[in-house]
């Protein structure tokens, strides 16, 4: 069951770092919004790579 939570943690950062690479080049092409939902997808990708750490982290204490 922890692998299953983990592999959820690895499965948003890939989501997440999609949804960043879209923004990206929204924003390079000058998109409507974009500078907003890139600085939200970043904001997203750190809470993401965070959760990630400390779940590896919490993970290592109990085994």
């Amino acid at each position: 069951m922890n692998l299953r939570f983990q592999e959820c943690w690895i499965i948003w950062l890939f989501n997440n770092s999609i949804d960043l690479f879209i923004w990206l080049i929204s924003f390079v092409n000058k998109g409507p919004n974009s500078l907003m939902m890139l600085l939200v997808s970043i904001g997203y990708l750190l809470i993401n790579i965070y959760g990630l750490y400390k779940w590896i982290k919490k993970n290592k204490n109990n085994n």
